[in-house]
This record gives structure tokens, C-alpha cells and sequence, in this order.
């Protein structure tokens, strides 16, 4: 999302938190449906050179183990919405395994998160915020842009911690098939 008012440009990966920040800095509703999840060379392609030199250009990242698992609560959650031809919930997510290995094979709809930020394989934007941290890297996108805005906790699924959810054989496909998120954001599952 792009913000003149503000001078910012806002990469949202899906279950990043990112609408939290929709209603808190550019003032949207975040309903079903709201989230522009454009890629830094999408935003790129959709600015003039000024802007996008000029915008102070963000994201959030999320451990990738993690992510999946909110991805796949959520789209329990929401499944109705997000695969309306669908009178049950589509095969790949009958289990968390079964999502997991549907990743090996590249049927699930969840983009790595690097994809959203690199252009020509370089990252693109100017700050990384990461999930873990929220409020205080939230504080520093505030000081950056000069304002002081709450951050609210929205749209989050319920689910354990996402520890809970993993086999070994589980962590190594998630470590193979996100391996680029996590060598970009340093991440790794804890033992």
C-alpha cells in the first residue's frame, strides 16, 4: 500500500500483521479482501522514479514455520471466502501435514516472503520489520515517518504455538521450500 500522505510504501505479505497497519496507517477498513499484497517491483512498476526513490518503503516478515501455520488456521477459518467454488475444504488442507507437503510441489497459494521484497534478487526495501517484534519494530517505522500511532493486534487466527504443529520431517520441508526467507531473514526453527 502507498501512502503520499505519509511518504511510505507498505509491502504486505499475507499473515504478516499487515492489517494492523492498513487501519492504523492508511485509515482502510481491513475486511476480507482488503490487503494489496503488490511486490516491491509491482510498486516499482506503478510509481513514478521520484516516488519510489523518495517513499520510505517497509515490510514485515514473519518466521516462515510460523507463517504457515497461521496461513493454514486462517484459511480453516475463512475457507468459504477465500474458495468460494468449493462445497468442503479443498484436499490441502485436510491436515497441516498434508499443507505442508502440498508446499514441496508448490499447490498451496503461500509465496515466500523474500519474493515480495528483492528485485533482481536484491532486497528493495529499507526496512524490515519482523512479526516477533512487532511494537518495537512498529516503534521504529513511527520514528522514521514521524508519527506516534497505536498498532491494534487484528485479523489474527487462533492456533498453539507453532511448535506444536511440527514433526522433523515437517521442519525439513519448511526449511527446504522457504530456504530463501530464511537465509534472507535469518530465521531458523528452534531446537
Amino acid at each position: 500500500m502507498i501512502s503520499h500522505k505519509h511518504k511510505c510504501i507498505f509491502i504486505h505479505p499475507n499473515r504478516n500483521g499487515g492489517k494492523s497497519i492498513e487501519k492504523t496507517l492508511f485509515e482502510t477498513d481491513p475486511v476480507f479482501g482488503s490487503a494489496d499484497h503488490s511486490t516491491i517491483l509491482q510498486w516499482k512498476n506503478k510509481t513514478t522514479f521520484d516516488v519510489f526513490n523518495s517513499y520510505f518503503k517497509f515490510v514485515f516478515c514473519r518466521n516462515p514455520w510460523d507463517r504457515l501455520v497461521s496461513i493454514y488456521h486462517y484459511t480453516l477459518e475463512n475457507w468459504k471466502d477465500l474458495y468460494p467454488n468449493h462445497k468442503k475444504i479443498p484436499i490441502m488442507f485436510s491436515s497441516f501435514e498434508t499443507f505442508v507437503k502440498s508446499c514441496k510441489h508448490n499447490k498451496t497459494p503461500t509465496k515466500s516472503q523474500s519474493h515480495f521484497i528483492k528485485i533482481n534478487g536484491e532486497v528493495a526495501v529499507d526496512y524490515i520489520g519482523r512479526f516477533e517484534n512487532y511494537s518495537k519494530d512498529w516503534g521504529v517505522v513511527c520514528n522514521y515517518l514521524n508519527i506516534s500511532l497505536p498498532l491494534p493486534h487484528l485479523n489474527y487466527s487462533q492456533h498453539y504455538s507453532y511448535t506444536k504443529y511440527y514433526t522433523p520431517e515437517l521442519v525439513d520441508i519448511v526449511a527446504k521450500e522457504f530456504r530463501e526467507d530464511i537465509r534472507t531473514f535469518l530465521y531458523e526453527y528452534p531446537e
